[in-house]
């Protein structure tokens, strides 16, 4: 799996290459999850509607630090 454009929208996240069905949790910068998000699809972009900060998003093993600007 891949996010894409994390770093550019802090309302949007791309995720390619997902498993359908898997889930993308997301944590704050502390290790506290925020939130969990289903993966329907292996190209799909899901609404995060973060505030400005630093998160940990993972899906299955992979694990990505992402800046909301």
């Amino acid at each position: 799996a891949s996010l894409v454009g994390s770093e550019m929208c802090k309302e949007t996240v791309r995720v390619q290459n997902a498993e359908p069905g898997s889930q993308m949790e997301v944590y704050n910068i502390v290790g506290v999850k925020l939130t969990t998000i289903r993966i329907d699809s292996t190209d799909v972009t899901v609404q995060v509607n973060l505030p400005k900060g630093y998160y940990i998003f993972k899906i299955g093993n992979v694990v990505r630090k992402v800046v909301i600007k």
